[in-house]
Formats: C-alpha cells, sequence, structure tokens
C-alpha cells in the first residue's frame, strides 16, 4: 500500500511540469476544470467529500472573507498547488490516500513555511505525532466537524500572531523628540513618552537628555543626575557598557535615566561620537530610547537622526 502511494505521488510529481497535459488528464478523468479555480494567499480548503465541504465552509465563513474551498482528489490538488504554491493555511483532505504521511509530506516539500491542517481517516497518536514531526500544523479525524475545524484554525492564526508580537519585543526603537524653539515642552514630551513606553506598555526604555545644560528629564522625574555620564561624553574613549550602566539613574526596573544639570558656565561639549556610542550601547538593553535632543545642536547629531526609528 505505502508502494503505491509513493508511486502515485511520483508520477503526479514528474508530470506537474506539463501543465496543459495534466489539466486534460484531470478534466477528463475526474470532471474537474483546475484553471477555474482562485488561488487565496491567506487560506484554501480541499476536501473530497460534500459533508466536510460543508463543515469547513460553516468553520470559516467568519474566518475569512470568501474563502476558496474545493471538492477534488489529491492529483488536481497537488498539481494546482505545484503551480501557485501554498497559501498560508491549507486544509486539505488526505483520508483517501493509502500512505497519508508521504502524502503530506510531498505537499509541505513545496513550501515549508505554510501551515498545513491535514485530514484522515486513522485516530492514532502515533500518526499524529509523526506528521507534527515532518512539519504539519494540525490534523482532524473524520467525520470533520465546525466547531473543530474553527478551533484548528483559530489556534494557528493566534499563534503566528503571538510570533509577530515576539518579533516586534526583538526590535530595538530609538525616537527622537526636538523642539523648534524653547518652553515647547519638547523635555515633557519626551518625559511622558518614556514613562509611557517602559510602566504603561512594559518595555525597558532609557531616556536621554542630550541638553545637559538646560535639560529638565532628571528635574520632571525628581532624580539625581549621574556624574558619571560627564565623563563618557567628555572621554568616549573611556566609554563602555559598565560606565555607561553607572552612569544612568534608575527611576523603576524598565526605566533609566540619563541626564545631567551642567552649570550654564560649564565648558562641557557633548561629542556626537560620544552620544552615538551611548546610543549603540542602549540596543544592547533597551527596547526603546527617548532622546531629547536640544535644538541648539540638532546640526551635530545627524547620523543619529538618520538612525532615528521615530522623529517627533
Amino acid at each position: 500500500m505505502k508502494m503505491e502511494t509513493q508511486k502515485e505521488m511520483k508520477d503526479i510529481k514528474s508530470q506537474a511540469g506539463t501543465n496543459d497535459s495534466v489539466q486534460k488528464q484531470i478534466k477528463d478523468k475526474f470532471g474537474i476544470d483546475i484553471d477555474q479555480w482562485q488561488f487565496d494567499a491567506d487560506f484554501m480548503g480541499f476536501v473530497t467529500d460534500e459533508h466536510s465541504l460543508n463543515m469547513v465552509k460553516d468553520a470559516t465563513s467568519d474566518l475569512f472573507k470568501g474563502a476558496k474551498l474545493y471538492q477534488a482528489p489529491l492529483k488536481a490538488v497537488y498539481h494546482f498547488l505545484k503551480q501557485n504554491g501554498l497559501p498560508d493555511i491549507v486544509l486539505l483532505d488526505l483520508s483517501a490516500e493509502n500512505d497519508l504521511r508521504a502524502a503530506a509530506q510531498a505537499l509541505i516539500a513545496i513550501d515549508k513555511k505554510a501551515h498545513l491542517v491535514v485530514i484522515g481517516r486513522e485516530n492514532e497518536i502515533e500518526l499524529y505525532r509523526d506528521l507534527m514531526e515532518i512539519g504539519v500544523a494540525d490534523y482532524l479525524v473524520k467525520p470533520v466537524t465546525a466547531h473543530e475545524t474553527q478551533r484548528v484554525i483559530n489556534r494557528i492564526m493566534d499563534a503566528k500572531q503571538a510570533a509577530l508580537m515576539d518579533e516586534d519585543q526583538d526590535l530595538y526603537e530609538q525616537i527622537l523628540v526636538m523642539g523648534c524653539r524653547g518652553g515647547v515642552g519638547t523635555s515633557t514630551v519626551a518625559t511622558n513618552l518614556a514613562w509611557i513606553l517602559s510602566e504603561e506598555l512594559n518595555n525597558q526604555t532609557c531616556l536621554f537628555d542630550l541638553d545637559v545644560h538646560f535639560g529638565t528629564a532628571a528635574l520632571l522625574l525628581d532624580l539625581q543626575p549621574c556624574a558619571g555620564l560627564r565623563d563618557a561624553l567628555k572621554k568616549p574613549e573611556r566609554l563602555d557598557k559598565l560606565l555607561l550602566s553607572s552612569s544612568a539613574s534608575k527611576m523603576t526596573k524598565k526605566l533609566s535615566v540619563l541626564a545631567l544639570e551642567e552649570s550654564p558656565n560649564s565648558e562641557l561639549r557633548v561629542d556626537p561620537s560620544a552620544a552615538n556610542m551611548i546610543c549603540n550601547f542602549l540596543e544592547e538593553d533597551n527596547r526603546f530610547a527617548v532622546i531629547d535632543l536640544p535644538r541648539t545642536a540638532i546640526h551635530l547629531f545627524e547620523p543619529m537622526m538618520k538612525k532615528a526609528s521615530h522623529l517627533l
């Protein structure tokens, strides 16, 4: 039985390149014109009986607008998917196949990133484990129900959404806040933005006030500035992760602040290369860096502005 299925899949693969002849064979044998099928990149379903077709239709009516569902044998389905690729989620009835594992593996080989849900007849844990091992997303046993089908599809969609959120969490974003003139509330915006990102949205965030003489970030948060930042800005060659960590004032577990309150008579000037190095270090431990950039020094920080994810 296994040899017959493997031979059948091999025959389908070998014929996949001759589109016209294969499509004519499919039309002559099964009365199916796959030229009339419409490809959908999000979801498609292929079943072999009317009951399954109705159940899948009920399950997907609220999930996908105008879901593309077809009742057809594997030969027609394989040829169509070989030519068009697999949608993101594809539900496929393989209950008529002698070797369900081999049939599923042949389809997964077309696109390993697709989420393949297989329908079969055998309710065996060993079969389920084998299918999961080769990359099948889930397995449904006939007779399928609308509720179970919808539950499986929802689980796949939820897992995809969670994966996207995890990817977003790994991204570092640098937000530059600048004012057109003094007194317009630039520091207030930067400080409140950093607080929201860290405390309300639960992201590791650093607020970096680059206005070392007239900046108000530390004052707004009632923090004592750390003198270590002065050394880091004056001598960038000494800058390392340890020095930067000791230079930051810890407001909360999620929010740290880099700020100074230098006297107007102080000769301290921010070295742009030092500021860029600090931003590079911030990327290692923070999800967000909110940088309050003094309007008088914007021309010195063009590289930082180009790297910024957002400019406010």
